[in-house]
């Protein structure tokens, strides 16, 4: 199911692989990373808020998730 959701939100790729934060001269393409990565986080929260929310205090990218 949160898988539906990430891809329907076009940042499924997010969680298979750590897509590391662009260091490139293009400050759109840095502010569309920014924004997938905080979309795919916000997504996985609240798909496990209750559960295990603790566990994700200090992860640095939704792979480490």
């Amino acid at each position: 199911m949160i898988e539906v959701v990430l891809d329907e939100n076009g940042v499924w790729e997010y969680t298979q692989t750590n897509i590391l934060k662009l260091v490139a001269l293009d400050a759109q393409a840095l502010a569309q990373w920014k924004k997938d990565m905080e979309n795919a986080r916000k997504i996985i929260v609240e798909t496990i808020r209750d559960h295990v929310v603790s566990n994700l205090h200090g992860k640095e990218n939704p792979f480490q998730c």
